[in-house]
Protein backbone atom coordinates (compact mmCIF):
# COMPACT_ATOMS: atom_id res chain seq x y z
CA UNK A 1 0.00 0.00 0.00
CA UNK A 2 1.27 3.45 -0.96
CA UNK A 3 0.67 6.35 1.44
CA UNK A 4 1.65 9.93 0.58
CA UNK A 5 1.83 12.93 2.91
CA UNK A 6 2.45 16.57 2.02
CA UNK A 7 3.44 19.52 4.18
CA UNK A 8 1.86 22.79 3.12
CA UNK A 9 3.40 26.26 3.28
CA UNK A 10 1.34 26.75 6.47
CA UNK A 11 3.18 23.75 7.97
CA UNK A 12 0.08 21.52 7.92
CA UNK A 13 0.60 17.83 7.12
CA UNK A 14 -2.08 16.31 4.86
CA UNK A 15 -2.51 12.74 3.66
CA UNK A 16 -3.29 12.37 -0.04
CA UNK A 17 -6.50 10.29 -0.07
CA UNK A 18 -6.71 8.55 -3.45
CA UNK A 19 -3.60 7.94 -5.57
CA UNK A 20 -4.35 7.27 -9.25
CA UNK A 21 -0.76 6.77 -10.41
CA UNK A 22 2.70 6.69 -8.90
CA UNK A 23 6.06 6.85 -10.66
CA UNK A 24 9.50 6.85 -9.06
CA UNK A 25 12.91 6.97 -10.77
CA UNK A 26 16.37 6.36 -9.27
CA UNK A 27 19.63 6.28 -11.22
CA UNK A 28 23.25 5.98 -10.10
CA UNK A 29 24.27 8.92 -12.30
CA UNK A 30 21.46 11.25 -11.14
CA UNK A 31 21.94 12.57 -7.58
CA UNK A 32 18.25 13.37 -6.95
CA UNK A 33 15.52 10.74 -7.26
CA UNK A 34 12.29 11.81 -8.99
CA UNK A 35 8.75 10.98 -7.87
CA UNK A 36 5.44 11.86 -9.56
CA UNK A 37 2.04 11.27 -7.98
CA UNK A 38 -1.38 11.81 -9.53
CA UNK A 39 -4.31 11.85 -7.12
CA UNK A 40 -8.02 12.64 -6.79
CA UNK A 41 -9.12 14.88 -3.91
CA UNK A 42 -12.34 16.48 -2.74
CA UNK A 43 -10.55 19.73 -1.91
CA UNK A 44 -7.89 21.76 -3.65
CA UNK A 45 -4.45 20.82 -2.30
CA UNK A 46 -2.78 24.00 -0.98
CA UNK A 47 0.68 25.03 -2.14
CA UNK A 48 3.00 22.51 -0.53
CA UNK A 49 6.68 22.24 0.34
CA UNK A 50 7.60 18.61 0.98
CA UNK A 51 6.37 15.13 0.08
CA UNK A 52 6.81 11.94 2.08
CA UNK A 53 5.85 8.48 0.82
CA UNK A 54 5.54 5.19 2.67
CA UNK A 55 5.16 1.78 1.04
CA UNK A 56 3.59 -0.90 3.26
CA UNK A 57 4.23 1.33 6.28
CA UNK A 58 7.97 1.76 5.58
CA UNK A 59 9.41 5.16 4.72
CA UNK A 60 10.31 5.10 1.03
CA UNK A 61 10.82 8.70 -0.08
CA UNK A 62 11.16 12.15 1.39
CA UNK A 63 11.84 15.20 -0.72
CA UNK A 64 10.95 18.66 -1.95
CA UNK A 65 8.03 19.49 -4.22
CA UNK A 66 9.00 21.07 -7.52
CA UNK A 67 5.61 21.44 -9.16
CA UNK A 68 1.87 21.04 -8.52
CA UNK A 69 -0.68 20.86 -11.33
CA UNK A 70 -4.39 20.77 -10.50
CA UNK A 71 -7.44 20.34 -12.74
CA UNK A 72 -11.17 19.87 -12.16
CA UNK A 73 -12.62 16.44 -13.01
CA UNK A 74 -16.37 16.67 -12.37
CA UNK A 75 -16.80 17.12 -8.63
CA UNK A 76 -13.16 16.16 -7.91
CA UNK A 77 -9.78 17.81 -8.19
CA UNK A 78 -7.10 15.87 -10.05
CA UNK A 79 -3.66 16.83 -8.77
CA UNK A 80 -0.21 16.01 -10.12
CA UNK A 81 2.70 16.45 -7.70
CA UNK A 82 6.30 16.34 -8.92
CA UNK A 83 9.03 16.03 -6.29
CA UNK A 84 12.73 15.24 -6.00
CA UNK A 85 14.72 13.79 -3.13
CA UNK A 86 16.73 16.04 -0.81
CA UNK A 87 19.82 15.97 -3.02
CA UNK A 88 17.92 18.50 -5.16
CA UNK A 89 18.67 21.15 -2.52
CA UNK A 90 22.38 20.86 -3.27
CA UNK A 91 21.83 20.67 -7.03
CA UNK A 92 19.62 23.76 -7.15
CA UNK A 93 21.80 26.08 -5.04
CA UNK A 94 24.93 27.69 -6.41
CA UNK A 95 28.00 27.81 -4.20
CA UNK A 96 29.74 31.06 -3.38
CA UNK A 97 32.79 31.45 -5.67
CA UNK A 98 35.99 31.40 -3.60
CA UNK A 99 39.45 29.90 -3.30
CA UNK A 100 40.26 27.74 -0.30
CA UNK A 101 43.95 27.48 0.56
CA UNK A 102 43.02 24.39 2.57
CA UNK A 103 39.66 22.64 2.74
CA UNK A 104 38.72 19.64 4.87
CA UNK A 105 35.66 17.42 4.48
CA UNK A 106 34.29 18.66 7.81
CA UNK A 107 34.74 22.31 6.78
CA UNK A 108 33.04 21.61 3.45
CA UNK A 109 30.12 20.00 5.27
CA UNK A 110 29.69 22.94 7.67
CA UNK A 111 29.84 25.58 4.93
CA UNK A 112 28.23 23.94 1.90
CA UNK A 113 26.04 21.03 3.08
CA UNK A 114 24.76 21.46 6.63
CA UNK A 115 22.93 24.76 5.95
CA UNK A 116 20.49 22.82 3.74
CA UNK A 117 19.40 20.50 6.53
CA UNK A 118 21.67 17.51 5.98
CA UNK A 119 22.70 15.60 9.08
CA UNK A 120 26.23 14.33 8.41
CA UNK A 121 28.72 12.93 5.95
CA UNK A 122 29.67 9.32 6.57
CA UNK A 123 33.44 9.16 6.28
CA UNK A 124 36.02 7.56 8.58
CA UNK A 125 38.61 10.21 7.65
CA UNK A 126 38.46 13.98 7.55
CA UNK A 127 40.13 14.28 4.15
CA UNK A 128 41.73 17.58 3.11
CA UNK A 129 42.91 19.23 -0.08
CA UNK A 130 44.84 22.40 -0.90
CA UNK A 131 43.99 25.27 -3.24
CA UNK A 132 40.42 24.21 -3.85
CA UNK A 133 38.67 26.59 -6.24
CA UNK A 134 34.90 27.02 -6.15
CA UNK A 135 34.15 28.41 -9.60
CA UNK A 136 31.26 30.72 -10.36
CA UNK A 137 28.25 28.66 -11.40
CA UNK A 138 29.19 25.54 -9.47
CA UNK A 139 26.34 24.05 -7.48
CA UNK A 140 26.80 22.95 -3.88
CA UNK A 141 26.61 19.39 -5.23
CA UNK A 142 29.40 20.16 -7.74
CA UNK A 143 31.58 21.34 -4.85
CA UNK A 144 30.97 18.14 -2.89
CA UNK A 145 31.41 15.85 -5.90
CA UNK A 146 34.60 17.58 -7.09
CA UNK A 147 36.09 17.50 -3.59
CA UNK A 148 35.37 13.76 -3.26
CA UNK A 149 37.08 13.10 -6.59
CA UNK A 150 40.17 15.12 -5.58
CA UNK A 151 40.68 13.38 -2.23
CA UNK A 152 39.96 9.83 -3.42
CA UNK A 153 36.44 9.39 -2.05
CA UNK A 154 33.57 7.86 -4.03
CA UNK A 155 30.80 9.78 -5.79
CA UNK A 156 28.46 10.97 -3.01
CA UNK A 157 24.81 10.06 -2.65
CA UNK A 158 22.14 10.97 -0.11
CA UNK A 159 20.65 8.37 2.21
CA UNK A 160 16.98 8.37 3.14
CA UNK A 161 17.84 9.51 6.69
CA UNK A 162 19.47 12.70 5.40
CA UNK A 163 23.10 11.60 5.75
CA UNK A 164 25.53 11.72 2.82
CA UNK A 165 27.55 8.65 1.89
CA UNK A 166 30.97 9.03 0.23
CA UNK A 167 32.33 5.50 0.63
CA UNK A 168 30.63 3.95 -2.39
CA UNK A 169 27.48 1.92 -2.82
CA UNK A 170 27.83 -1.54 -1.34
CA UNK A 171 25.26 -4.28 -1.67
CA UNK A 172 25.56 -7.93 -0.77
CA UNK A 173 22.13 -8.73 -2.22
CA UNK A 174 21.61 -10.78 -5.39
CA UNK A 175 18.17 -10.76 -7.02
CA UNK A 176 17.29 -13.67 -9.29
CA UNK A 177 14.71 -13.58 -12.07
CA UNK A 178 13.45 -16.31 -14.37
CA UNK A 179 10.64 -16.46 -16.90
CA UNK A 180 10.52 -20.20 -16.14
CA UNK A 181 9.68 -19.59 -12.46
CA UNK A 182 6.38 -18.10 -11.26
CA UNK A 183 8.01 -16.93 -8.02
CA UNK A 184 10.66 -14.85 -9.82
CA UNK A 185 8.94 -13.60 -12.99
CA UNK A 186 9.75 -10.88 -15.44
CA UNK A 187 7.47 -9.94 -18.28
CA UNK A 188 9.69 -7.99 -20.66
CA UNK A 189 13.38 -7.77 -21.53
CA UNK A 190 15.55 -5.88 -24.01
CA UNK A 191 19.29 -5.84 -24.51
CA UNK A 192 21.23 -2.78 -25.71
CA UNK A 193 24.73 -2.85 -27.21
CA UNK A 194 25.65 0.82 -27.51
CA UNK A 195 28.95 0.75 -29.35
CA UNK A 196 28.92 4.50 -29.95
CA UNK A 197 28.99 4.98 -26.17
CA UNK A 198 32.44 3.38 -25.72
CA UNK A 199 35.87 5.02 -25.66
CA UNK A 200 38.95 2.88 -26.34
CA UNK A 201 41.81 5.23 -25.34
CA UNK A 202 42.30 8.30 -23.18
CA UNK A 203 45.41 10.49 -23.58
CA UNK A 204 46.31 12.76 -20.65
CA UNK A 205 48.52 15.82 -20.79
CA UNK A 206 51.60 15.36 -18.62
CA UNK A 207 54.34 17.93 -18.97
CA UNK A 208 54.22 19.62 -22.36
CA UNK A 209 52.55 16.80 -24.27
CA UNK A 210 49.88 14.11 -24.04
CA UNK A 211 52.35 11.50 -22.88
CA UNK A 212 50.05 9.31 -20.78
CA UNK A 213 47.64 6.84 -22.33
CA UNK A 214 45.06 4.61 -20.67
CA UNK A 215 43.42 1.99 -22.93
CA UNK A 216 40.23 0.03 -22.48
CA UNK A 217 41.19 -3.46 -23.62
CA UNK A 218 37.60 -4.68 -23.78
CA UNK A 219 36.65 -1.89 -26.17
CA UNK A 220 39.59 -2.55 -28.48
CA UNK A 221 38.95 -6.30 -28.41
CA UNK A 222 35.43 -5.51 -29.63
CA UNK A 223 36.96 -3.47 -32.51
CA UNK A 224 35.94 -0.13 -31.02
CA UNK A 225 38.46 2.64 -31.72
CA UNK A 226 37.55 5.97 -30.20
CA UNK A 227 40.14 8.15 -28.44
CA UNK A 228 39.87 11.21 -26.22
CA UNK A 229 42.35 13.86 -25.01
CA UNK A 230 42.05 15.83 -21.82
CA UNK A 231 44.00 17.84 -19.28
CA UNK A 232 43.77 16.59 -15.72
CA UNK A 233 43.26 18.81 -12.68
CA UNK A 234 45.76 16.62 -10.82
CA UNK A 235 49.53 17.15 -10.83
CA UNK A 236 50.96 13.70 -10.06
CA UNK A 237 51.20 11.02 -12.73
CA UNK A 238 49.48 8.44 -10.53
CA UNK A 239 46.47 10.69 -9.89
CA UNK A 240 46.19 11.56 -13.58
CA UNK A 241 46.15 7.89 -14.56
CA UNK A 242 43.53 7.13 -11.91
CA UNK A 243 41.35 9.97 -13.17
CA UNK A 244 41.66 8.69 -16.75
CA UNK A 245 40.67 5.19 -15.65
CA UNK A 246 37.62 6.61 -13.83
CA UNK A 247 36.69 8.57 -16.97
CA UNK A 248 36.93 5.44 -19.12
CA UNK A 249 34.80 3.49 -16.67
CA UNK A 250 32.13 6.20 -16.64
CA UNK A 251 32.01 6.30 -20.46
CA UNK A 252 32.02 2.55 -21.03
CA UNK A 253 29.92 1.24 -18.17
CA UNK A 254 26.67 1.94 -20.04
CA UNK A 255 27.75 0.49 -23.38
CA UNK A 256 25.90 -2.75 -22.57
CA UNK A 257 22.53 -2.58 -20.84
CA UNK A 258 19.77 -5.02 -20.03
CA UNK A 259 16.30 -3.66 -19.22
CA UNK A 260 13.63 -5.85 -17.65
CA UNK A 261 10.14 -5.27 -16.32
CA UNK A 262 8.87 -7.08 -13.22
CA UNK A 263 5.05 -7.26 -12.74
CA UNK A 264 5.16 -6.10 -9.09
CA UNK A 265 7.05 -3.80 -6.72
CA UNK A 266 10.27 -5.46 -5.54
CA UNK A 267 12.76 -4.44 -2.88
CA UNK A 268 15.65 -3.20 -4.99
CA UNK A 269 18.49 -0.70 -4.68
CA UNK A 270 21.27 0.76 -6.81
CA UNK A 271 24.21 -1.68 -7.04
CA UNK A 272 22.19 -4.81 -6.22
CA UNK A 273 23.44 -7.77 -8.24
CA UNK A 274 21.05 -9.45 -10.67
CA UNK A 275 20.94 -12.88 -12.29
CA UNK A 276 18.47 -13.43 -15.13
CA UNK A 277 17.55 -16.86 -16.46
CA UNK A 278 15.56 -16.97 -19.68
CA UNK A 279 14.49 -19.66 -22.12
CA UNK A 280 17.62 -19.31 -24.25
CA UNK A 281 20.22 -18.89 -21.51
CA UNK A 282 21.32 -16.55 -18.76
CA UNK A 283 22.58 -13.04 -18.02
CA UNK A 284 24.95 -12.81 -15.05
CA UNK A 285 27.43 -10.26 -13.67
CA UNK A 286 24.83 -7.51 -13.87
CA UNK A 287 24.12 -4.78 -11.32
CA UNK A 288 21.22 -2.36 -10.94
CA UNK A 289 22.21 1.10 -12.20
CA UNK A 290 18.67 2.49 -12.30
CA UNK A 291 15.10 1.53 -11.53
CA UNK A 292 11.57 2.83 -11.80
CA UNK A 293 8.46 2.00 -9.77
CA UNK A 294 5.17 2.48 -11.58
CA UNK A 295 1.60 2.13 -10.28
CA UNK A 296 -1.43 2.77 -12.47
CA UNK A 297 -4.81 1.23 -13.29
CA UNK A 298 -3.06 -1.86 -14.71
CA UNK A 299 -1.21 -2.60 -11.46
CA UNK A 300 2.31 -2.28 -10.05
CA UNK A 301 5.54 -2.69 -12.01
CA UNK A 302 9.27 -2.35 -11.42
CA UNK A 303 11.49 -1.40 -14.36
CA UNK A 304 15.17 -2.31 -13.90
CA UNK A 305 18.13 -0.87 -15.80
CA UNK A 306 21.09 -3.23 -15.49
CA UNK A 307 24.72 -2.88 -16.52
CA UNK A 308 27.81 -5.04 -16.40
CA UNK A 309 29.95 -5.03 -13.25
CA UNK A 310 32.93 -3.49 -15.00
Amino acid sequence: MIEAFIRTIDNVVLKIPYIISFQFWADEDVPADLLIIEALTNKLIPESVTLEVKIDGKLFFTGIIDEQITGMRGTYFESKIIARSKAALLLDNQARPQLYSRLSLSDLFERHIKPYGFLQINSPQNKTTSNFLVKRGMSEWDVLSTFCKLVGLQEPYVLLNGAIEVNGRNSAKTIKFSNNNKEQPFCDINVLNRRAQSVSQVFIKHGCDYQLCVPDLKATSHEIFRKRYFESQFTSKQDKLAEAEAYLKSKNKLSFLVNIVVPQFIDVGINDRVLITHKKGQFSDLIVCGFKYEKNKWGNRTHLKLRETR
